[in-house]
């Protein structure tokens, strides 16, 4: 069953928000940068492109 899209959004602006802001939170811990990296590497058999602004 799909979601029904209004306004070409499925989730608030302040859902977005709060969102973001976990993860701008947990990427400014240079452990769990770390972790991601190793999983990707893992996963994709590369790093991960560079996030902007970092």
């Amino acid at each position: 069953m799909k979601a029904k899209i209004e306004n070409g959004c499925i989730v608030s602006d302040y859902v977005a928000r709060q969102v973001l802001e976990m993860a701008r939170e947990f990427y400014s811990h240079p452990e769990n940068v770390k972790k991601y990296q190793e999983w990707h590497l893992k996963t994709y058999g590369c790093l991960p492109k560079s996030f902007p602004n970092t």
